[in-house]
């Protein structure tokens, strides 16, 4: 399997194994210090983007717009992993498919709204690690607010563990 593939399965296995320890009652609840986000939120935000990435194959246009937005995952933790454990299955779907060319829709706040630039599924999957990367950072705050303890490296992006690792810092 590609490790692209496998990166972006290890990512969302990180976001299992939080949630694996997160207290429920407050998965849902807003953390007014970080714009009065949720966890489930955040988690539900990660996973629709995986979730468009995955719907737009066949036709081979990517909307990150059209996203699902199901509070299920927002409120219940057990939906979440369920739904992260079915994406992290679909991705190894993916295997001879990431030198296919998509196009890609995403509002960057432009007049111009309906751009559907080229890429390919690889391309995304790199964003789509990138992306959930910065959310598990506010997730990660979130955690630390409410005295729940967190891995050393969730929310740190991989170059940076390299850096941090070759420099000794």
């Amino acid at each position: 399997m590609s490790t692209l593939i496998k990166d972006n399965q290890a990512c969302l296995d990180q976001a299992t194994e939080l949630l694996q320890t997160v207290e429920k009652h407050w998965y849902g609840e807003p953390v007014k210090q970080c714009f009065s986000g949720t966890v489930g939120k955040h988690i539900r935000h990660i996973l629709d983007h995986y979730s468009c990435l995955m719907a737009g194959i066949a036709s081979r246009r990517i909307d990150y717009d059209n996203r699902q937005r199901r509070e299920s995952i927002e409120i219940q933790i057990e939906v979440a992993i369920v739904e992260i454990e079915q994406m992290r299955n679909q991705l190894g779907t993916l295997e001879d498919q990431l030198d296919t060319e998509v196009q890609v829709k995403m509002d960057t706040g432009s007049l111009l709204s309906d751009q559907w630039p080229r890429s390919t599924i690889g391309r995304e999957l790199q964003f789509l690690l990138s992306h959930a990367v910065h959310h598990y950072a506010l997730i990660g705050t979130m955690c630390q607010i409410k005295g729940q303890p967190i891995p050393e490296t969730f929310g740190i992006a991989p170059s940076t563990i390299k850096y941090q690792s070759a420099t000794g810092d």
